[in-house]
């Protein structure tokens, strides 16, 4: 195994080699404890463990996110024997800050979701949003829409393959516009719903998609993200509309 290292955000980038025992099912997050357990190089000499995030180990949380073999994917679902006889190379994400060897920190997702008004007003009456809910005429297909698109793990994936989100750029990514998606198909009259459709029209909003489609094919979950970011593009188009005929008016 070769692990790119990086002791913090400024400092020089390296490369260590790891000899691990190769056993039948073991994925690159059991190398990686493995190398917790004895941090030693290849060549005997001593290192230290691997920074890295670990949460579920069953590919719910999203935290092992990294490149293997310069392919996003989670290091506890990625099992070695669906890759060649050769050393599994491992990478941080390059789209968010790194903290050190394989961790980054990954608070841009949620800095996106903010950014696209993705949260529900906590000053309305849980007894109001009850009733609401229980009165809205939410269909079976926008029930199930809802449940794909808000099966999102935050691993922040959608993101590194999307090109044009860089990092840098205003465009809030895939995972805002899914999650975002799954509210609206359950309250599409609320305020919130609204409110979300008014922060997807400004700069870095639903616009900002150049229709790569990475972010499908590359979803740990599979959710149908292109789906979510199309309907969504058609609210917030229509609330556009709604509001410019309105200040025509």
């Amino acid at each position: 195994m070769r692990v790119r290292r990086q002791d913090g955000a400024h400092k020089r980038e390296r490369w260590e080699d790891f000899l691990i025992e190769r056993r039948d099912a073991c994925t690159v997050a059991d190398i990686l404890k493995a190398v917790e357990r004895a941090p030693r190089l290849a060549d005997g000499q001593g290192t230290s463990p691997v920074a890295w995030e670990s949460g579920c180990g069953e590919g719910r949380c999203g935290s092992c996110a990294m490149l293997i073999n310069g392919k996003p994917l989670l290091a506890c679902r990625a099992k070695l024997d669906d890759f060649p006889p050769a050393p599994i190379i491992l990478e941080p994400l390059t789209k968010f800050p790194i903290v050190r060897d394989l961790w980054v920190d990954r608070g841009a997702v949620f800095e996106a979701l903010k950014a696209a008004g993705v949260w529900v007003e906590p000053d309305c009456a849980q007894d109001e949003a009850r009733a609401d809910m229980a009165t809205a005429d939410v269909g079976p297909d926008a029930a199930r829409r809802a449940y794909e698109y808000g099966r999102c793990i935050r691993c922040g994936i959608c993101m590194e393959v999307c090109p044009s989100y860089s990092g840098v750029a205003v465009y809030v990514g895939p995972a805002a516009v899914a999650a975002s998606a799954a509210y609206q198909e359950l309250c599409p009259a609320r305020a919130d719903a609204q409110r979300m459709q008014r922060a997807l029209m400004e700069p870095g909003g639903i616009t900002g998609c150049g229709a790569a489609m990475n972010c499908v094919k590359l979803c740990p979950r599979e959710i149908p993200i292109t789906n979510a970011i199309a309907i969504t593009n058609r609210r917030v188009n229509a609330a556009a509309w709604k509001i410019l005929r309105g200040k025509k008016g």
